[in-house]
C-alpha cells in the first residue's frame, strides 16, 4: 500500500511541476546548427529566460501559445507567426557569426531571445503592423534583454537550469558574471548607447525622424539611438518587475508618442497605470485619466454624494455607517446647501473647506458605498484633500480605490499628505447597480484624514476628456487660482470686464466655474512637493560609475 502511495505522490508532483510550464510551449528541434550545445538545453534555457518575465505576470496576463525555436543566419533574430497551425509563433536565433554554438555564447543567447519574446509579449503581430511607433516597441524589446540578464545574473548566483553545469572557467558563477558584464557594456561602455539628456530631450530630437522610417535590419544606428531612451526606462522594470504585465497592453496606436502613452494608460489594468505613467515621465509626457472636466454639457444631469444630506439631486450611502470612517470620531461635512455640520473631536481645519461648495470629512479605512441602479450615471468627479496641517510628522498615506458591483475601476497612486488639492474622476461601466468608494490607510491609522470635496455623479462620461488646452486664467495674471474661481462665481450673476466664459460656449455658468475649479486645483497639485511612488535612482546610478 505505501508503494501505491509512494508512486501516486510521484505522478501528482510531476502533474503539478508539468502544469507550471504548461501556458508556453518550447519546441527545439534537435539540428547541427546548435554547435555543441544540445537541443534539450536550449529548450532549458529559453524556459529559464522565460521563467524570469512570467513568474512576474498575473494569470490573465499568461501566454498560452507555442513556439517555434530555432538558429537563423539571417542578419538578426526575429520573430514571426508560424505557419504550422498548432505552433502560433517561431523565433530566429543568430549568435555568433561561427557555426558552433558554445556554451560561453549563453550570454548572446539571453541577449537575442529575450528580446524576442518580449515581442510576443507585446503581441506584436497587432501592435507593430505598419505602426510608425516600431521604435518604441523594439527599444522595450532591447530594454526586456538588458533587464533579463542583469535578472539572471542574479538568480544564477544561487541556481541555474543546469545546476552544477560548468565550462573552462569552472562553476556557475562565470555565466553570472558573464551576463553582467555584457548588459554592463550596453549600459557603461558601448559610446553609441551613451546619452547624457533627458528623455524629453531626446524624444524632441529624434521622434519625428524614427517615426518616418525606422528599419532595425538595415540602420543598427537606429537601433542604438533607441537603446539612449529606452535603457532609461530600465530602473522602472528593475524596482518593479509587475510592470510587465503593462506590456501585455502595448497599443496599436499609430499617433505620436504623448498620444500613444495616453492610449497605453488608458489599456493597462488600473494596478499598472502608475508603470506607464513613470515611462510618460521620462519622456516629459504627462498621462491622466481625466486630467480636467471640459466635455460635460451644462444639460449633463449629475447628483451630489453625501453622507446624511437628503435630497432629490444628492444620494446617501446605502451601507452601514460604521463603515464609513476609520475611527471614533466618526464624519463630518458641509452639504450641498452650505450647511457646515457640528464639527466631531480632533478634526482639523483645511483651506478649502469654505471655497468648496459641499464636502464629505472622514478618516481611513472607510468604505462608502451608493446605489447607482437606475439612472444611467457615467463617470465619478471629486476633488481629493488630505487635512494635514497639523499631523505632517505622522505617516500620513492613504489609496483611493472604486468598484462597480464589486469590480475595481479605480485606483489612485498612494496619497502622500503633499498630494492636496488633486482631481480624481473615472468612468462607471454602464448599467451598474452599485459604486463603492474605499480608502485605505496604507502604513497605519494616524492622520489619515481625508476631504472628498464636491463628490459627484454624472450622466456623462469622461472618457474623451484629455488635457485641456482651455485658458482658465481668467485675470491674467499667469496663474490660475481661487481668484478665477471667484471671479467666474461673480460673473455668473454679475457684470464683469474679464472675459469668464472659458469654454465658449456664449455664457458664464457653472460649467465654466467647474473647469476653472479644477485647473485651480490641478495648479496646486502641480505647484506642491510631490512623494515620487518609483523613484528613478539605478540609471543615474549606472551614469555616474
Amino acid at each position: 500500500m505505501k508503494k501505491y502511495l509512494y508512486i501516486f505522490s510521484v505522478l501528482f508532483l510531476l502533474l503539478c511541476v508539468n502544469f507550471g510550464y504548461a501556458d508556453l510551449e518550447i519546441i527545439v528541434k534537435s539540428s547541427p546548427d546548435w554547435g555543441e550545445i544540445s537541443a534539450s538545453d536550449i529548450k532549458k534555457l529559453c524556459q529559464n529566460i522565460i521563467d524570469h518575465f512570467e513568474d512576474h505576470l498575473r494569470p490573465e496576463n499568461e501566454i498560452n501559445d507555442s513556439v517555434n525555436v530555432y538558429r537563423t543566419f539571417r542578419p538578426n533574430s526575429h520573430t514571426t507567426l508560424d505557419s504550422n497551425p498548432d505552433v502560433k509563433y517561431k523565433i530566429g536565433i543568430v549568435l555568433k557569426q561561427d557555426m558552433a554554438i558554445r556554451v560561453d555564447d549563453f550570454y548572446y543567447f539571453v541577449f537575442d531571445f529575450a528580446h524576442e519574446f518580449c515581442h510576443i509579449l507585446h503581441v506584436f503581430d497587432v501592435t507593430t503592423i505598419n505602426n510608425p511607433n516600431l521604435w518604441f516597441q523594439e527599444g522595450i524589446a532591447t530594454m526586456a534583454s538588458i533587464w533579463a540578464l542583469r535578472s539572471m545574473a542574479e538568480t544564477w548566483k544561487r541556481d541555474s537550469p543546469f545546476g552544477t553545469f560548468t565550462n573552462q572557467d569552472g562553476g556557475i558563477a562565470y555565466f553570472s558574471q558573464n551576463f553582467n558584464h555584457f548588459a554592463d557594456a550596453y549600459l557603461k561602455v558601448f559610446p553609441e548607447y551613451q546619452y547624457n539628456g533627458t528623455g524629453e530631450e531626446w524624444l524632441e530630437t529624434y521622434e519625428t525622424s524614427l517615426r518616418q522610417e525606422y528599419d532595425r535590419t538595415r540602420s543598427f544606428t537606429q537601433y542604438h539611438l533607441v537603446g539612449q531612451l529606452t535603457f532609461k526606462f530600465l530602473p522602472i522594470f528593475e524596482e518593479n518587475p509587475e510592470a510587465w504585465n503593462a506590456v501585455r497592453h502595448m497599443p496599436a496606436t499609430k499617433g505620436n508618442m504623448s498620444e500613444y502613452m495616453q492610449d497605453w494608460y488608458d489599456a493597462v489594468d488600473v494596478q499598472d497605470r502608475q508603470y506607464v505613467e513613470s515611462i510618460a515621465e521620462v519622456m516629459g509626457i504627462t498621462v491622466a485619466p481625466f486630467d480636467i472636466v471640459d466635455s460635460i454639457s451644462e444639460n449633463a444631469e449629475s447628483v451630489s454624494l453625501t453622507f446624511m444630506h437628503r435630497s432629490d439631486t444628492s444620494l446617501t450611502p446605502i451601507n452601514d455607517s460604521s463603515e464609513w470612517y476609520g475611527w471614533i470620531a466618526g464624519v463630518w461635512e458641509k452639504t450641498p446647501d452650505g450647511v457646515v455640520g457640528r464639527k466631531p473631536n480632533l478634526y482639523y481645519n483645511f483651506p478649502e473647506m469654505n471655497e468648496l461648495d459641499y464636502w464629505v470629512y472622514s478618516h481611513a479605512p472607510s468604505v462608502i458605498e451608493y446605489d447607482v441602479s437606475g439612472n444611467n450615471y457615467s463617470s465619478f468627479a471629486s476633488y481629493f484633500n488630505m487635512t494635514h496641517q497639523e499631523c505632517v510628522h505622522r505617516e500620513t498615506e492613504v489609496q483611493f480605490f472604486a468598484y462597480a458591483d464589486n469590480k475595481e475601476i479605480y485606483r489612485s497612486d498612494i496619497l502622500y499628505a503633499e498630494d492636496d488639492g488633486m482631481y480624481i474622476a473615472f468612468d462607471i461601466p454602464k448599467n451598474s447597480k452599485r459604486l463603492k468608494i474605499r480608502i485605505d490607510d496604507v502604513t497605519n491609522d494616524w492622520c489619515d484624514h481625508y476631504v472628498l470635496g464636491e463628490p459627484r455623479l454624472y450622466t456623462e462620461p469622461f472618457s474623451d476628456s484629455k488635457k485641456s488646452d482651455i485658458n482658465a486664467d481668467v485675470n491674467n495674471d499667469g496663474y490660475v487660482d481661487l481668484y478665477d474661481v471667484m471671479i467666474v462665481r461673480s460673473a455668473m450673476q454679475n457684470s464683469t470686464s474679464y472675459d469668464t466664459d472659458v469654454n465658449n460656449d456664449g455664457i458664464t455658468d457653472e460649467v465654466d466655474l467647474l473647469i476653472v475649479k479644477a485647473k485651480a486645483m490641478e495648479a496646486i497639485a502641480a505647484a506642491a512637493p510631490h512623494k515620487r511612488k518609483i523613484k528613478l535612482t539605478t540609471w543615474g546610478a549606472v551614469k555616474r560609475r
